[in-house]
């Protein structure tokens, strides 16, 4: 129970830097970590939380709303929820792919295949 309440803060932790660091104040973090860390956190959410996190795209949105427009990109004028609503697109996917591993793992642990050691 610990552990899916500590998944649910860092995901939500991670995406309010995502919104309100990267999207909205450009700060200097590179692309490939940034990738990686919103990789990492969507199959990580859906590897412990299984199907709650779904709703977790969702609650990044939420958190989005009030970030209103980019001030790093003014240019852009959509808002940075529209751009996370969008990323949730790809979110789902991630989520449903650990998912997918934890059910795996649990079926191979239930016909007491064991891990190579």
């Amino acid at each position: 129970m610990v552990a899916k309440v500590l998944v649910v803060l860092v995901y939500l932790v991670v995406a309010a830097v995502f919104v309100y660091g990267v999207a909205d104040e450009d700060w200097a973090i590179p692309d490939a970590l940034v990738l990686i860390g919103l990789i990492s956190i969507n199959v990580l959410a859906g590897a412990v939380l299984r199907w709650w996190a779904l709703f977790l795209p969702a609650a990044a949105v939420l958190l989005a709303i009030p970030a209103g427009v980019s001030d790093a990109f003014p240019s852009a004028e959509i808002p940075i929820w529209v751009g996370v609503m969008f990323g949730g697109l790809f979110a789902i996917p991630l989520i449903l792919a650990g998912v997918l591993a934890n059910s795996y793992v649990r079926r191979l642990r239930a016909a007491g295949v064991q891990s190579p050691t």
